[in-house]
């Protein structure tokens, strides 16, 4: 059975030029890798809850910390996300958005409330 703690401490920077220098590591550290080269299944839809992406690509959530003081998405977020759109990916999942101020985990954590609803409206077209 691997041993999790000792494959951490094994840890190396990632730097694999191709696929068999990836492989060929793995093999190193007794991890079965399962690998394919063909990559079709990531351009298939998927279908969840009555709606449907365009393939299988996700940006997941990462909080950027830079809305407005009062909670509202700024220009560097509006950035973030029109490169995240840009890029192709079938899903883009938001990040983490506090509801009432005293949950915001950094006082330029994104806050949504009545005042500033219409930027989020915005931000999602």
């Amino acid at each position: 059975m691997l041993n999790y703690t000792d494959l951490i401490r094994k840890h190396a920077r990632f730097k694999f030029k191709d696929k068999d220098a990836l492989l060929k590591k793995a093999g190193e550290l007794g991890v079965d890798l399962p690998f394919s080269d063909d990559i079709q299944l990531l351009f298939e839809q998927v279908k969840f809850n009555g709606k449907q992406t365009q393939n299988r690509f996700v940006v997941h959530p990462m909080e950027g910390f830079d809305s407005e003081p009062d909670g509202s998405p700024g220009e560097l977020c509006f950035r973030r996300y029109r490169r995240f759109a840009a890029g192709g990916s079938g899903l883009l999942w938001f990040e983490a958005t506090a509801v009432i101020p005293e949950a915001r985990s950094n006082p330029r954590q994104l806050y949504i409330h009545k005042e500033n609803v219409d930027q989020y409206k915005k931000l999602v077209e």
